[in-house]
């Protein structure tokens, strides 16, 4: 991460100030202007898009950690880098994420390692059971 990045996020923060509530969440940006029916027409795809994630102190509306890659990843990759960028800067006690980050391995990782909790409400699937120590945890089934 870049120093200026750092720097900035200093003058928000005092030396041991921890973050109690970050969010994150992802967007994309296409390059192109035009409609996929022109791409259709012309029988050529898109390129794909730069897809960005980030994460926001809920209080101070600081943006305290970012990922971005040139091609569409699933949401779980650049969380696990975001969540560690996220905790090497501030200390957050709590991680509010969607549903597309509903994975036993985010919630490991922030409970084991990070010691936080991670809030991510569960995806409804086909089948009922759910896997998985703590996504049980949240649900209240043992």
């Amino acid at each position: 991460m870049g120093i200026i990045f750092r720097r900035t996020l200093d003058l928000f923060y005092k030396n041991r100030d921890s973050i109690n509530i970050n969010a994150i969440d992802f967007t994309g940006f296409t390059s192109g202007y035009c409609s996929n029916y022109y791409f259709w027409r012309i029988k050529k795809w898109r390129r794909s898009y730069v897809k960005t994630s980030i994460s926001v102190d809920v209080s101070k509306f600081v943006i305290t950690g970012y990922k971005i890659s040139g091609k569409p990843v699933h949401d779980t990759k650049h969380a696990k880098t975001l969540l560690s960028q996220c905790h090497h800067n501030r200390r957050s006690r709590y991680y509010v994420m969607d549903k597309a980050y509903d994975s036993e391995k985010i919630h490991e990782l922030t409970r084991e390692k990070l010691g936080s909790i991670a809030i991510v409400p569960l995806r409804q699937r086909e089948r009922k059971r759910i896997k998985g120590r703590y996504r049980k945890s949240v649900t209240g089934i043992r």
